[in-house]
This record gives C-alpha cells, structure tokens and sequence, in this order.
C-alpha cells in the first residue's frame, strides 16, 4: 500500500494559523483570508481540542470553527494553491496542560474510538491530515506516556494509510523532554513531518535577558538551548533529517528589565510590557517588533543569538529577514525536511513596516524555494483604517457620551449593578452629562496579567459550572465611584464604544445595524452595561456577563480589569432585544 509520506524536499514551508487571532482589532487581526497561501506548502489550522470526556477530538471554538465556517474557508485555500496540504492541529500548551492525552494514548479502546472519529472529522471538512501538537508526552505524567504516544502515532497512521492522510507532529526541542517521551525511531517512521519547536529557550519566566531561539549556542548560556542542538539530537536519536522541519518564531519574547544593563544576560524583573497591538506581555509579534524599532525609537542590536531591541527598561530578542534566512540556508545545508514558522498571523502581514508583506515567510520561501525575488503579489490597496498613524489623529464629536474610564482603578470591579441614573444640564457650556453610580466590591489582588487571556480561557468551549469554577469568590468591603461624561473634542479611543467619526456602535446606531456589526466582528458590548458582552451569530446575539469584577473588553475580546478598560456607553440604547435568541435558544 502506498504510504502518504510525501519524501519531504527543501522546499517545506509550514505554516500555523492561530485561529483565536480573528478577534484581534485593528493592524492585529487577522483572518483566513490573510494567509500567504503561495509561500506554504503546509498550512495547519491552530487548534482543535481534546474533549476530557468523550477522548475525542473537537473544535476549539465551534462558533468561529463551524457556525462562522472557519474549517471550511481554511481547507478551501487549497483552491488558491493547489499543491497545498492544509492539515488540523489537535492540542497546544494550554489543552496539553492537564492528564486527559495520557488518559487517551494508555487505552486501547479510547485510542481506537478516537482514531475511528478523527478520520471521520478530518474527512468531513477535506483536511489533508492531523498534526499532533500534544505538549508533550511525559510532561504532565508518567513514562508510559513514550509508549503511549508510540501507539497513538502507529494507530492513527494506519487508519490514515488507507485516505492518504497526512500524520505530522510538533516536538519538543528540550533534551530532558525529548528523553522522556519520544521512542523516535519508532514514531519517525509513521509520521510525515516532525516539527520542530526550536524557539522558547528563554523567556520572561527566566530573571535575565536572551534571545528565545538562537541558531547555535550563545555564549553564556546552556550548550543545549539552540536549534542546532535539537536538530542534532533528534538525527542522532534516530530522526531521518528529511522529515525534520526546523521551527522559526515569527515573534520575539520580552523582558522588563531590573537595571540599567541592557545586553544579553542582564537582569530582568519580570515579562516585558503588554505589546502595542496583540496586548501580550513578555511576547511581541515580528511586525510590532519592526514597528517598535522604525517608529517608537527602540534602538536595536545583533548580538550572537539574533537581534534585540531596547528602550528604558523594555527589551526583546526576535527573528527578522536577515536571521530566519540564515536558517532556511541553514536547514538546506542539513538536508532537512524545510521550515515550520509559528506563525503567519506575527508576520508584518500588512506591510505596515514597509518592506513588503509576509516578509519573514518571504524570505523563508525565497532561500529554499532558490528564488531571488519575492514570489507574492502586493494587495491592490491596503486598509489605511488598520495601519499605525505616525501622529494620533483628532476627531472631533458632537455627541453627548456616557463614559466609564476605569483606568485608574486597581481593586475595585462592578458587580454590573446600576444604582441611580441621573441627567444633570451645564447652563454655561450647554453641554448635557449622565452620572451613573456602580457598587464596586475590592475583591481581587492587583495583577498587571491579563485575568482571563483568550486563548488560556476560551469560555466558550467551556460549560458553564467550568466557567463558574473559575471565578473566585473574595468577601470584602463595599465601595462606589460615579463617573461623568461631557461633550468634548478628544483622540479617537480605542474600539469600544468610540464615537468617532470611524465609530462603530455610536450612539445613533440602530438596533439593525448594531447586529451586523456585531455579526461581522463576532461580539459586540452590551448597550447597557460595562460588565457584558454580546457573541453573535447569523441568527442570534446572545448575551453573556463577565465574571464578577471584570469589565468587557472590545478591543481584546475578553473579560478584564476595569484599571485596563474605557467603556463608553451611548445616551440611546437600541432596542435589540429582536435579535436575541428565545428562551428554549439560549445557552
């Protein structure tokens, strides 16, 4: 029977997709229509999930994966490339952060009904094949795991034979890691590509600075934290390098540094400051760092593990062209498999920088494809709305706002309970305000993190109790603040409910029109109210709160700190109770 190994040549490109980055805003989102389909030869959809019931493979998000037909549009790329195989992950750090994939590779029975399942999934949306992106085997549990894993792989493989399906997974570049859960000969020889996570051997957890993904050892640090290393053990371990792919960040990983010294070893407090437009901290996409450095004055330097930047107290090490050219060549040079990039939604996807868009995968493309000049096509016209203006642009508004700026607040979160309401009239200036009273309860500790990050609290592939357990519990005193609005001339806000003259949900949309924006960016926040969000379908808006204490936060699509949101409520709410499901819809 003829295997559907395809003898990998030089000429890999694979490239994830991380899905949860089409509910970024602005120059950050990202959606399928953005992927660079002709510089791939591999594209793998980021991230299904492991159901710790069932054992079998599920959408991560069934609303953007199914109802918004995200699957879909994702395997139809293929009409654009034909020579492209488009592939589903299965698992990522978080979904890999619990005992469920032990639980699965160690009984047969589980592993055979997931195996009979995921073939079925796979066939249904046409995906080429699965990659496994379990992190990682023997990580969370025990030894069994490296048999376990060894079964699972050989299960899959044969059942995929038979479809021409592609098996491929991701590994760890860690020795101790690699030890304990890997039978590599074995597993090497059932799967198509083993992509390589050579990237994360530094970050923000570590209390001093150096490049996360060094091509070869950096004085100073550990002989092993390099992709030469990992790239050499797993050939020496039994790997064919045919079938290795060398991974490459398209993102950088940050610090907040604890002195003065900024070189590579110098001492760190803790991860570098929330990035400017993904809002990450300790971590920066290729096109924020490109843009850091050509418009916000970071000054940068190559050292030998790859470029940094600094400014005050902020530094990052990433990859640009010039580093991730050197290792295309490099792996070219050992007759590897090609290169895996995670991931396409960090490249400077929109050319904001200047030097062309995807110039990352460009240049990947370009050095082991041997073309000399890029091989894409420049957009007709680029969206002006979502690049980074070089000065802030001034709107003037006429229109009264009802706005909550919690900027300054640390431990006081809405319980989402209105008070009182009352309209006040400014006879001088003629300006109308609302001030609106909310009962705050101090319940949580200050933290500069992201309460519930969107990808590490997806809450709606969670049930409900899962949700509930989440949020805690803090009996403390009772506080309130009112807060007031006026008519003003001011800087375009961030999106959330802006009034600008690129407003959104101003105060005049009607209820119609508020469902289609709503539909179109996928939530929307709730009219009435700081402490809710809508989730909309093409049927549907339903209505969610977040949990207690926490604000919705547009621009993140997440629940979060009142001290990190600007909510701006409208004077007229429109009615949208039309647009919501009835009683027996909701979830």
């Amino acid at each position: 029977m003829a295997s559907s190994s395809a003898r990998a040549s030089p000429g890999h490109v694979v490239c994830y997709y991380s899905s949860w980055a089409h509910y970024r805003q602005g120059l950050a989102k990202y959606t399928v229509e953005d992927i660079p389909v002709e510089l791939c030869t591999h594209l793998i959809y980021a991230f299904a999930t492991l159901d710790s019931k069932t054992f079998l493979a599920k959408p991560f998000d069934s609303w953007l994966d199914i109802d918004l037909k995200n699957y879909e549009k994702f395997v139809q790329l293929k009409k654009k490339n034909r020579n492209m195989k488009v592939l589903l992950g299965l698992g990522g750090w978080n979904d890999s952060r619990s005992t469920k994939y032990s639980q699965l590779v160690l009984d047969t029975n589980k592993r055979r009904r997931f195996v009979e399942e995921v073939v079925k999934l796979l066939l249904q949306y046409g995906f080429d094949g699965l990659d496994l992106d379990w992190e990682y085997p023997g990580y969370e549990s025990g030894g069994d795991d490296k048999q376990g894993f060894t079964d699972w792989v050989e299960d899959l493989k044969t059942a995929f034979n038979p479809h021409k399906l592609l098996l491929t997974t991701a590994v760890s570049a860690s020795r101790r890691v690699i030890d304990r859960g890997y039978d590599i000969p074995k597993i090497a020889k059932n799967l198509d590509l083993i992509n390589l996570m050579s990237y994360d051997f530094h970050g923000s957890w570590e209390n001093k600075v150096a490049h996360h993904a060094p091509l070869y050892h950096e004085l100073g640090q550990n002989p092993e934290f390099c992709a030469d290393f990992a790239v050499s053990y797993w050939i020496k371990k039994g790997a064919p390098a045919h079938k290795l792919v060398l991974g490459v960040p398209l993102y950088g990983r940050s610090w907040t540094l604890a002195g003065t010294e900024n070189y590579p070893g110098s001492a760190a407090k803790g991860p570098g400051q929330r990035s400017k437009y993904v809002k990450e901290s300790g971590s920066m996409t290729y096109f924020e760092c490109c843009l850091a450095h050509q418009k916000d004055g970071w000054g940068k330097i190559t050292g030998d593990g790859g470029p940094y930047l600094t400014k005050d107290d902020q530094w990052v090490g990433y990859d640009d062209v010039e580093a991730v050219t050197k290792k295309a060549q490099y792996a070219l040079d050992k007759g590897l498999g090609g290169i895996m990039v995670w991931d396409t939604v960090s490249d400077d996807f929109k050319n904001a920088c200047g030097d062309g868009p995807n110039p990352l995968l460009t240049a990947i493309s370009n050095t082991l494809r041997g073309n000399t000049q890029p091989s894409i096509s420049t957009p007709d016209q680029t969206d002006d709305s979502t690049m980074p203006p070089t000065e802030p642009a001034s709107t003037t508004t006429a229109t009264t706002l009802h706005t909550l700026d919690a900027r300054n607040l640390w431990n006081s979160q809405p319980l989402g309970e209105k008070v009182i309401q009352t309209k006040e009239d400014n006879a001088i200036s003629g300006s109308t305000s609302v001030k609106e009273s909310f009962t705050f309860n101090n319940g949580f500790a200050k933290t500069t993190k992201l309460p519930y990050e969107w990808l590490a609290w997806p809450i709606f592939s969670k049930s409900s109790q899962d949700i509930q357990n989440s949020i805690i519990n803090a009996k403390s005193k009772v506080s309130h603040f009112t807060t007031t609005s006026t008519t003003t001339t001011t800087t375009s806000p961030p999106f959330t409910f802006t009034v600008s003259s690129t407003s959104r949900f101003s105060s005049s949309l009607s209820a119609r029109n508020w469902f289609a924006e709503c539909k179109s960016l996928g939530f929307a926040p709730d009219p009435s109210t700081c402490s809710a969000f809508y989730r909309c379908t093409n049927d549907y808006a339903y209505r969610f709160s977040c949990p207690a204490g926490l604000l919705w936060h547009q621009e993140q699509s997440s629940c979060d700190w009142p001290n990190a949101v600007q909510c701006i409520l409208p004077l007229s709410i429109p009615n949208i109770e039309a647009f919501r499901p009835p009683e027996k819809s909701l979830f």
